[in-house]
């Protein structure tokens, strides 16, 4: 019920009051103990994926993915001429590699709030 009350006390609610993220990137970076340059937040991880497979990939190039995969990894890989190499990073025990984006510049890691959190939802037939 609060998050009704908030959105209904804007005045302008289908203006983004924060196109570029910056306070999100700054709350994130902070939570993550990185620099806000380091992140880039968008519309869903298939537009992130998409956008940035099509700025850095070449045709041949290879990409490591961590299952339990969201298909969009290897579909715009496809699309890019790129080999999808699967890693399962999640359930490995291994330490996030987040820290890491600073040592390697073709590095990218992408992760969802719902991930994040250990949050998920079920839809019931009704």
């Amino acid at each position: 019920m609060q998050v009704f009350e908030a959105l209904g006390s804007l005045k302008f609610p289908y203006v983004y009051s924060d196109p570029e993220s910056r306070r999100l990137h700054a709350a994130l970076a902070k939570d993550l103990g990185i620099e806000s340059d380091y992140i880039l937040a968008g519309c869903g991880a298939d537009e992130l994926i998409d956008l940035i497979m099509r700025c850095v990939l070449d045709p041949g190039d290879k990409v490591v993915d961590c299952p339990p995969i969201f298909t969009m990894y290897e579909f715009d890989a496809a699309v890019n001429g790129a080999l999808v190499l699967k890693a399962y990073i999640e359930f490995s025990g291994i330490k996030s590699r987040m820290g890491w984006v600073k040592k390697f510049e073709n590095l990218i890691v992408l992760r969802t709030f719902s991930k994040r959190a250990g949050m998920f939802i079920i839809f019931l037939p009704i």
